[in-house]
């Protein structure tokens, strides 16, 4: 059963269609002054987004243009170069465990290209697909089909065994769409998978507005369950989800025994003033024990397209 697009100016929720929505703002933690973003949340599945919009689709691309050239420097961290290898080397350590008949993977969403060069140095064939693509890294790896523009743009009947969206899919104006699009360019019994900030977390309850999920650009705030519905909704099935952060330091596990009665006693006395805060973020991490992997603040899921019957 296909889904509709999903539409941010809606006034039920985009997932499971509660009327249960709480709007508020929040720090945009990529920002370099105080912007906020304003974010529509879900009271009934806690799915989430941003609405209005901070970025167009151009305002959108030039960033990352400008994010990749500035190598880190005043941006996240995320885009220094040497941090962004370490965190590729995880990311092709899941992509290396999925049984594929081949070893060709389009890497949509490819930025400055790092993980793409890992790919290739490990054997693999590798496209990589970006509007906002380093054009360095077609010089520095001719052997990389390396295409600058959106998923349009992709050869018609090239089918790939794997294709992968690093942190591409809460940053995509039309994330079932790209989905659908991903799914063409499958071989059958190839491999999609999606990495994304887990707005089903604990790290982000206990980081309240100021959590670095909230960015200028971050369109969707996705949880394992939301993005498995989208992806079970376009025809994908046997999913693997990575028990560990793909990030070098990050720890964390699954699961999540719950809160402590006793450091909330301990925070209503020290600021017995915002006892309401603490009762809510209580509550708020209470709920998240039942949540499907709370304990990772940012997932990795693979979803297989079916081989067609005979």
């Amino acid at each position: 059963m296909e889904i509709n697009e999903l539409n941010p100016k809606k006034d039920k929720c985009l997932i499971c269609g509660s009327d249960k929505l709480h709007r508020f703002k929040a720090h945009a933690s990529d920002a370099t002054d105080s912007t906020l973003v304003s974010i529509v949340e879900c009271g009934s599945c806690s799915f989430a987004w941003q609405f209005p919009l901070n970025h167009d689709d151009q305002q959108s691309i030039n960033f990352f243009e400008s994010a990749y050239a500035d190598n880190g420097k005043t941006q996240s961290k995320y885009f220094n170069s040497d941090y962004k290898l370490n965190i590729s080397k995880l990311e092709y350590e899941f992509v290396a465990g999925l049984p594929v008949d081949e070893k060709t993977i389009l890497d949509i969403g490819a930025g400055a290209g790092i993980f793409a060069d890992v790919a290739h140095e490990n054997g693999w064939k590798v496209a990589a697909i970006d509007p906002a693509l380093d054009p360095e890294l077609a010089k520095r790896n001719p052997m990389i089909k390396a295409i600058k523009g959106t998923t349009d743009k992709i050869p018609g009947g090239e089918l790939y065994d794997v294709i992968t969206l690093w942190d591409v899919i809460e940053h995509a104006a039309t994330p079932v769409e790209l989905i659908q699009k991903a799914k063409q360019h499958l071989k059958n019994g190839g491999w999609i998978v999606i990495e994304t900030g887990n707005y089903k977390s604990t790290d982000r309850v206990i980081g309240g507005i100021n959590h670095w999920i909230y960015q200028i650009d971050h369109r969707w705030y996705f949880s394992p369950g939301s993005i498995k519905y989208l992806l079970e909704s376009a025809g994908f099935s046997e999913f693997i989800l990575s028990e560990k952060v793909l990030r070098p330091g990050w720890n964390g596990t699954t699961g999540y025994a719950g809160p402590s009665r006793a450091q909330l006693l301990n925070k209503i006395i020290r600021n017995p003033l915002r006892i309401t805060s603490h009762l809510s973020k209580y509550n708020n991490l209470a709920k998240a024990k039942e949540w499907g992997m709370p304990g990772i603040g940012i997932f990795a899921i693979a979803a297989r397209k079916p081989y067609k019957k005979n």
